[in-house]
């Protein structure tokens, strides 16, 4: 089993670090990522040197070439997706995952047998 996950950004590029590095931390393994920068004038250099280090081929780094928005970019992740992937999750760059996330929705959908699930396990809003 495959999980795709895109992740639009827009000016972010510390809160999208935190994302990408959450991935990078699940138990599950079998997974690959589209982060969208939806901010080509933005400063993401040190976001980008990050990926260059770590050279994980899991991750697909797309820049448009203006802001075309947040629909655009997951669209854009969506026309990109593995063809042998099976479900696709939407991470937005404020947002991470906690410890084994995948795992967990994974064993939520293999359980109910559901074509989509929504999840929200925390939320530091009051």
């Amino acid at each position: 089993m495959k999980i795709s996950i895109i992740t639009p950004s827009h000016n972010r590029p510390e809160n999208l670090l935190r994302a990408v590095k959450s991935v990078l931390a699940q138990d599950f393994k079998n997974w690959e990522m589209l982060i969208i920068n939806d901010s080509p004038e933005y400063d993401y250099d040190e976001f980008e040197e990050f990926l260059k280090e770590k050279n994980d081929k899991r991750i697909k780094y797309f820049i448009n070439d203006k802001n075309y928005g947040v629909n655009y970019s997951r669209n854009r992740g969506i026309d990109n997706l593995a063809l042998d992937s099976d479900y696709t999750f939407f991470l937005d760059d404020d947002d991470q995952l906690l410890n084994n996330s995948l795992t967990k929705q994974i064993e939520i959908i293999e359980k109910v047998k559901c074509d989509w699930l929504l999840t929200l396990s925390k939320s530091n809003s009051k």
